[in-house]
This record gives C-alpha cells, structure tokens and sequence, in this order.
C-alpha cells in the first residue's frame, strides 16, 4: 500500500516542508520522449524513455528465506557444540547421564554462540548484496543528540509494553499450546535465567551487543529495506516486524519481538540511522537481564517475576502510563526526522522508500527540525507521571 507524506507542523516553508518525504521522489522536468508513435512501436531510444527505479531485494517471499538462514546456521552450530561436549564427558557415566552433563557444559555458550552466529550470517549477506556500499545502504550514520536522548528514553517504556504483550500472550497460549512446546518454552526461560547470572561482560556481549548488532543490521538494515521499497513503508514495516518477531521462534518471545520491532523500525525510519536502533535493541535486553539478575532488589510488576516466581501483570495505570510515554516520544521523533535535502532545496530520494543515505556526489544534507514546544511539554509531563508510577510500582506484591 502506497504511503502518503504525512502532515508535520513544524515548518516555516508551507506545505511542502509539511510532508515525510520517505517516498516520494522530487518532482521532475517531464523528459522529451520524441515521437510518441515511436514509443508505441519499439522504435524510440531506450534512453530517450524514461525508467522506473530497480527496486531492491529482498522480496516478502525471499524474506522469509532469509529469516530462516540464521535459524538454520544456530542449529547446525548448536548440534556441532552439543556432540563436542557429548564426546567428552566421562565415559562411565550412563549415556542419559552423559546428554545431561552435556547439556550443561553447554548451556552458557549457546546464547552467545548463537548471536555471534547471526552477526556473521548478518555480515555476509549484507557484505553480499552492498559490497563496499554497505554503510550507506544499512543508513551506518548518526543521529542528532535531541533524537538520541529521545531513543534513550525510549528503553523504559517500551519494555514495560513489549513484557506485558508477552505476559498477555502467555495467558492465551498456555491454554492452545501442546506439551512440547510449553517444555520448549520453559527451557528456553531457564536458559535465559540461567545466563542472567554468569559474569556481567558476557551478558551484555553475548546477549545484548551481539543481538543488537547482529538482528538490527539484518532485519532492519538488510530486510527491512526491500520490503520498505517495495511494499511501502506500513505494509513492509508490519512485514518486517513479524519475520523479525518470528525468527526468536518461541511463540511468547516471539509476540514481544514483534511489538518491540515495530518501534526499532519506527525510530529507524524516523532518524535514518541503523546505530539509534541498536543502541535501543540492546538496552532493551540489558534492561531484561538486569530485572532478571537483580529481581530482589527490583521489582516491577509485568518485567518482574513475583516472589512464588509467576507472573504478575503490568498495573492499567502503569501500562497507560508507559503507552502515553511511548506515543508522545515518538511524536517528538517524527517532529525531528532527517530529511535528505538537495542544494535546490528538495527533498532527495532514489526513488522508493528507504532510509539509505545518498551518495556523496549528489550533495545531500541532513536536516532535523526542532519540535514544537508545546509538544515537548507534553512529553515531559507524560514522562514524568510514567516514573512516577514506575516507582510506586516498585515493590513486590502482597
């Protein structure tokens, strides 16, 4: 579906510098064509017609090839990784004994095997399809320091939402899903618990730096890109969320991943920067592994656990609170999105979609406008009151 330039009001200029120019390309002289019945039979120069754009790949249906390639590469290593340790436990133990102590050995190196895996899978393809145009392509720029400090405080809110999406989704399924899956779902909890406590520099590179890095620069770098172009900016956003949701495979992770992706590609579209959504995809997981590691000190309900260890649902007003937050940031980002702006004025664009950076020789420049006053105060007071009940909340239920 095709997507309109939508309103901003915070220009001097009139309507024209009242549009998201994501899309649209400027306007253009109409190119002489010569003889239209020349046109019509064949017989015009090739260069004299005008050519639509070559969109880029991937395709939904090649997407969806690509979303399986880093699943595929972690189970190949995760087998590998799991004979090695079998072939080396003690020969005269029982063979159960021997798969248990195996998996144990381990346990604290597939989650960090596993991101560093889709970082490699993420550095091919993309070194693949952009060779020395990567940084470019995959928008490696960065951002202006108000949308930093917006991205920043962005992290709190969002993760309170995306847990209680999880918590909500968990609820349903638990009554759908079968056996096997609800041990898949335990076991990959316990991993993740189980991971929260070994030394802080591995939590945060194995499971936050290498993830941000890794699934950011491919699906909203590499992915998110052809579907943006060729199926506009709502329909291949959605797209790329849900492949990006549906690659964490466990059904409850997998919700939250989702909702969680519609905001990284939302604050990529807005600040055409690949660094201000892995700066945000990896506090998210930090901020996971630090409620998880530091539970008895931090409590929150719907990010924490309860003391009988189930889970507690976010409070209505705590939610409400953290969705205003969430809605009124990303008003103040829309309001300073970068624009791509020629010498003449207009906006640059190649044509579709994208969030790709022009190349040098046409002279583009970056240009964020300063939001509205009265939109900031709006936003710190929505802040403010979701602190509030974020610490009121703080402490474990009755």
């Amino acid at each position: 579906m095709p997507s309109e330039p939508m309103p901003h009001g915070n220009s001097s200029s009139g309507d024209a510098d009242d549009r998201l120019q994501l899309e649209q390309p400027p306007l253009a002289a109409e190119p002489d064509i010569g003889d239209p019945a020349q046109v019509i039979s064949g017989t015009a120069s090739a260069a004299a017609i005008p050519q639509r754009p070559k969109l880029p790949q991937p395709s939904l249906l090649f997407a969806m090839v690509l979303a399986a390639l880093p699943i595929v590469v972690q189970a190949v290593m995760s087998i590998a990784l799991y004979v090695a340790a079998l072939a080396v436990t003690s020969a005269d133990q029982t063979s159960i004994d021997s798969m248990k102590q195996a998996a144990d050995s381990i346990n604290a190196f597939l989650l960090p095997m596993a991101t560093f895996s889709n970082l490699m899978v993420a550095v091919v393809v993309v070194a693949i399809a952009f060779g020395r145009q990567a940084p470019r392509r995959v928008a490696w720029r960065n951002c202006t320091l108000p949308q930093w400090i917006a991205t920043l405080l962005c992290v709190i809110p969002l993760a309170v939402i995306a847990s209680e999406v999880s918590n909500c989704a968990s609820d349903v399924l638990s009554r759908f899903e079968p056996a096997w899956l609800t041990d898949f779902s335990d076991s990959n909890g316990k991993m993740f618990a189980d991971f929260a406590n070994e030394s802080w520099i591995l939590v945060f590179v194995g499971a936050c730096l290498l993830p941000g890095l890794s699934e950011e620069l491919y699906c909203r770098g590499f992915i998110s890109r052809g579907l943006v172009a060729r199926y506009g900016i709502w329909f291949g956003s959605i797209f790329a969320s849900l492949l990006f949701g549906i690659m964490h495979l466990e059904p409850i992770q997998a919700t939250s991943a989702f909702v969680l992706g519609l905001a990284l590609q939302y604050l990529f579209m807005v600040t055409r920067s690949l660094p201000a959504a892995i700066t945000l995809h990896l506090l998210n997981n930090f901020g996971a592994f630090l409620v998880m590691r530091l539970g008895n000190r931090i409590y929150i309900p719907g990010l924490s656990l309860s003391p009988d260890e189930t889970t507690v649902h976010t409070p209505p007003m705590l939610l409400a609170a953290a969705i205003l937050a969430v809605v009124a940031l990303g008003g103040v980002l829309f309001q300073m999105r970068t624009r791509w702006l020629m010498p003449d004025g207009s906006d640059w664009s190649p044509g579709y979609s994208t969030t790709e950076t022009p190349p040098a020789e046409v002279g583009a420049k970056a240009r964020s406008e300063t939001p509205r006053a009265i939109v900031l105060a709006i936003t710190l007071a929505t802040y403010a009151a979701f602190l509030v009940l974020l610490v009121l909340s703080n402490k474990p239920a009755a």
